[in-house]
């Protein structure tokens, strides 16, 4: 474990802003977690700082959390009159919805979303879907908009691990999907925009290796749209309560 470590950010790997110390003399091991105040940053940097004769440290795997995944800059959205909530706690979403299906040429479903505008990827893990009906969904989409039959991409797990990608290509029109089965957790899913071809990858770890499921798909389009966490639960009685962590929407 490291013995003390300082962490710094920078927005451009050249002046470095001390966020966090931990002098020498640390006892920590095993998962490390670290808060410090918001920052805007495009680079991290993590120097030990102490020493234990031979013994060496290092980094496994690191997760960085932003204000965005506390909710700064989020809007729920009850989309074509369904009912639903979502909230967090350090980085775990519930999100929870009531009524409705995400296909055919309409959706009913609760939407927390956020605006992007270019080329980004948004990763999250799903380890828990309500099990409210085998065609209930929850995953991440990209979408034109919040109208119920607005275009878009959308990549989503069932309460029976089935895994699907679909789309709305044009607005109103019907949606099309491609299938996997997916072993349980745990359970990480990437959805990407470059220009008008939309991506969905799955894995078991955050950082890949990824599976592509199906092929990128060309769904035109604006610059900026609504990107986030989508639940259904394709019952008119029972809510389906599901759990969403590790949000990240990042650009390239």
């Amino acid at each position: 474990y490291p013995r003390g470590y300082r962490v710094e950010t920078s927005t451009d790997a050249n002046s470095w802003n001390t966020v966090f110390e931990k002098p020498p003399g640390n006892t920590e091991s095993g998962a490390i977690t670290v808060n410090f105040a918001s920052q805007t940053a495009r680079y991290i940097k993590i120097t030990q700082t102490g020493s234990s004769g031979s013994n060496w440290w290092a980094i496994h795997e690191l997760n960085v959390y932003g204000t965005q995944g506390e909710g700064g800059e989020w809007t729920s959205t009850n989309v074509n009159g369904g009912t639903g909530s979502s909230t967090v706690n350090n980085g775990v979403w519930a999100v929870s919805s009531l009524g409705g299906d995400i296909f055919n040429a309409s959706d009913k479903f609760h939407y927390r979303h956020q605006t992007r505008t270019g080329d980004f990827t948004i990763v999250a893990e799903v380890p828990t879907v309500g099990s409210t009906q085998q065609w209930a969904k929850a995953g991440l989409m990209i979408r034109d908009g919040t109208q119920a039959n607005a275009k878009n991409a959308f990549i989503n797990l069932s309460p029976t691990n089935r895994l699907r990608f679909q789309r709305r290509a044009i607005t109103a029109a019907s949606t099309t999907e491609v299938q996997a089965t997916i072993a349980s957790n745990p359970r990480f899913f990437k959805l990407t925009r470059s220009g008008d071809t939309f991506s969905a990858f799955y894995a078991s770890t955050a950082s890949g290796p990824w599976t592509q499921l199906g092929i990128g798909e060309t769904i035109v389009m604006p610059a900026t749209v609504n990107v986030g966490l989508a639940v259904s639960s394709y019952s008119s009685t029972v809510t389906c309560n599901s759990i969403i962590r590790n949000v990240s929407v990042t650009t390239p």
